[in-house]
């Protein structure tokens, strides 16, 4: 299973609770695995460069998740997902921000073979605020809010809201169904 999540911390959170193996490549604090693929694209490839990085790490086949960060910084992971994909052994992550991306850059992407999900986060205020637990019971609602509304957006629904002419009725979520 391949996705790009497009700047997403969770994906942390997410490798370490539910897979064996997790391994994070930061392209930003870790350069040097930009290097990775200077022998091919194939997923045999990546792995022995990789363990020539660090010797450490454990490529365990259904139980390693690869999160690749900062993918902008080389745009040539999007090449190799089709052949981790192919291979089937690993589940990959990749996030990063689009942004400075040249798609001519990239020898093939992985049309077909990867979801794409944009996650939206707090601004930075709040989130410093639930960081430092802070004033949790202010941002309570807007978190909770946050959650219904990705999990609707990635079940296909279109979201509405209404609120009154006096603003004194607002509802946060309508969802219309066969008409």
């Amino acid at each position: 299973m391949i996705f790009y999540i497009e700047k997403s911390y969770k994906n942390v959170i997410i490798g370490k609770e539910n897979y064996k193996s997790f391994i994070e490549i930061n392209y930003v604090s870790m350069p040097e695995f930009s290097n990775i693929f200077q022998d091919g694209y194939t997923t045999d490839k990546v792995i022995k460069n990789m363990s020539l990085l660090n010797s450490n790490l454990q490529f365990i086949p259904g139980e390693t998740l690869f999160f690749f960060d900062e993918m902008q910084e080389f745009p040539d992971t999007a090449t190799s997902l089709n052949f981790f994909h192919e291979d089937g052994r690993f589940d990959v992550i990749c996030s990063g921000s689009l942004m400075g991306i040249n798609y001519n850059q990239i020898h093939s992407n992985s049309v077909g073979n990867k979801e794409d999900y944009t996650i939206r986060f707090l601004d930075e205020e709040s989130q410093k605020d639930l960081r430092n637990n802070q004033n949790f019971g202010t941002y309570k609602g807007t978190l909770y809010e946050n959650i219904v509304t990705d999990m609707l957006v990635k079940a296909g629904f279109d979201l509405f809201f209404y609120r009154d002419e006096q603003n004194k009725i607002e509802m946060d979520f309508i969802l219309r169904k066969d008409s």
